[in-house]
């Protein structure tokens, strides 16, 4: 064994001071900390535990521990017995975000002057005395800048310390580096795992740093579960960057008793108001809505009940009816028609129509309109008189040969009513029950003889009158007559010559003596006859004697 071994030994126990406040200094990132003073040589320990950017390399024990698992795992599991600190991490065997942490805050707390505990293991080795031992000393100075002999005696014996410290320590030295070496690259894996993202719940927003990988995980690692009727933005599995955000709105059970009718709706909205709003069942058009609930009442995440009740002010006509005014909540026509046990026709008409939402002072008017099927007797009129010649009859008179006669039918209609009065009627059909009858009319074209009375007759028809004349138009037989009862007695029916010239008084348009008029037939006084037997008279006369017997024979 080395003599400077047995030297160490022999200082084991005792502290060095200066090595302490050097290796605490150093810890700690003082300016100067590997210099024993200013302009000296750094340490050769300084300059051991240092890595290429200059940076001193820390070795407490719970970060060496963390990474010693991969080196030597026996080593690690007697560390790991010894250093509780170090224990929370050799357990996972793999280096550990949280954990890391953990023992980052740890720093703090470890004394720069504390012992690396050294495994069994590594205590046995035997270290043999560098070929650098005999390196200068570097010079102490005390704080005058003289040179001070009982310092440079300290430094000597710290550099023992170094020395021997170093012999032990080297082993578990390059196995803290390359455990350091896989920490910080599985340490730096881990840093830029992390990410920080923004979760806005009901509006409100905070950060979280987190390493989950989709939006389900941030949720988790949040403490938040994500509701069945939750709104989620990105959806639970899509994945998420350093700087995304979640949105979540939280759904709520709202049971909502609207005028005595329950549901159970969830919504995302946080007060009433806005739940009300969102289901389109807030005031609308003049309606007067009562709540059981405050308007502005939070919605709590377990859910309320809620009960509405909302009315309106309307007028109702049914059937023609006089409207009454009705308060209802009904919220259309249709529901305020049921309510009301109004049943609609298939023809029935509604205004406004039945989908239109209630308003304040709206008129319902209902129209019930029937349509029926209706059959009525109706007479069918006597067609027209036929008229046929007939030479058997004399002309200028008719017979009837059938009497015509009015016809009856059946007539089916298609009544439509509107509130009880006729609006409309249709034919729909026809059936003759009574045939009509036309009248059959035989017109006579026979020329009756002179002098009878069908003549007579036949011939009074074209007689016109002007005051007490009387005018024939005939002219049979070849004699003027109009121009004989003109000289005779100025077409004068009730003519008297009282005192004639000659012979007996005279009567008549033709001045008939009572002996002449009875000779032709005639009874009583001629100027009593109608103007048309005074006519016929006076043709019989004149087939008798022919003009002979009239004075005024030249004027016919």
């Amino acid at each position: 064994m080395s003599k400077h071994r047995a030297a160490d030994d022999d200082r084991a126990d005792r502290p060095d001071q200066s090595w302490q406040r050097l290796l605490a200094a150093a810890e700690a990132g003082e300016p100067g900390a590997t210099q024993l003073r200013p302009g000296g040589r750094r340490s050769r320990r300084a300059a051991e535990d240092e890595d290429s950017s200059g940076t001193v390399i820390s070795a407490e024990p719970a970060v060496v521990a963390a990474d010693l698992v991969a080196a030597d795992p026996a080593a690690a599991a007697e560390l790991a017995a010894t250093d509780p600190a170090a224990g929370a991490v050799v357990g996972s065997g793999a280096p550990d975000p949280g954990a890391i942490e953990a023992g980052a805050a740890d720093v703090s707390a470890v004394d720069a002057t504390d012992e690396i505990p050294v495994p069994a293991a590594l205590t046995s080795v035997d270290i043999e005395e560098p070929a650098d031992a005999t390196a200068e000393i570097p010079v102490v100075t005390d704080e005058q800048g003289e040179d001070d002999p009982t310092g440079r005696e300290r430094a000597v014996s710290a550099v023992d310390e170094v020395r021997l410290r170093r012999g032990w320590r080297k082993p578990v030295l390059i196995g803290a580096a390359a455990a350091l070496c896989l920490l910080t690259a599985g340490g730096g894996t881990a840093l830029a795992l992390r990410k920080q993202v923004t979760l806005v719940v009901d509006g409100q927003t905070t950060q979280i740093s987190t390493y989950a990988g989709t939006v389900a995980d941030a949720l988790a690692a949040a403490g938040i579960d994500e509701g069945q009727h939750d709104v989620l933005a990105p959806s639970a599995g899509s994945s998420i960057s350093d700087g995304s955000t979640i949105v979540m709105e939280r759904a709520r059970k709202l049971t909502l008793t609207w005028n005595g009718k329950q549901q159970d709706v969830w919504t995302t909205a946080r007060t009433v108001d806005e739940a009300l709003a969102d289901l389109g069942v807030g005031d609308q058009r003049g309606r007067t809505l009562s709540l059981s609930a405050d308007r502005s009442r939070d919605i709590p995440l377990d859910g309320m009940a809620v009960t509405a009740t909302s009315t309106v002010r309307v007028e109702l006509s049914v059937g023609g009816a006089a409207a009454t005014e009705q308060v209802t909540g009904a919220t259309t026509v249709g529901e305020l028609l049921t309510e009301h046990g109004v049943t609609l026709g298939a023809s029935d008409t509604v205004e406004p129509a039945v989908s239109t939402t209630l308003a304040a002072g709206m008129s319902v008017v209902v129209n019930r309109v029937v349509t029926t099927s209706v059959t009525e007797k109706k007479a069918l009129a006597q067609p027209a008189d036929r008229r046929v010649e007939d030479k058997n009859v004399d002309l200028g008179t008719t017979v009837v040969a059938t009497k015509g006669s009015a016809g009856e039918e059946s007539v089916t209609y298609r009544v439509t009513t509107v509130n009880g009065t006729e609006t409309a009627r249709v034919v729909t059909g026809r059936k003759v029950l009574t045939a009509p009858v036309s009248s059959l009319i035989k017109v006579g074209t026979r020329t009756p003889e002179p002098g009878t009375p069908a003549e007579a007759a036949l011939a009074e028809k074209k007689f016109t009158y002007d005051g007490e004349q009387v005018f024939t138009h005939d002219t049979t037989f070849g004699v003027d007559w109009d121009g004989l009862a003109f000289c005779e007695s100025t077409h004068n029916p009730k003519a008297v010559n009282a005192y004639p010239s000659a012979g007996l008084p005279t009567y008549g348009m033709f001045q008939f003596d009572i002996p002449t008029w009875e000779s032709v037939g005639g009874s009583g006084n001629p100027m009593d006859a109608t103007p048309s037997e005074q006519l016929m008279r006076a043709k019989l006369l004149y087939l008798q004697r022919g003009l002979e017997p009239w004075a005024c024979r030249d004027s016919a």
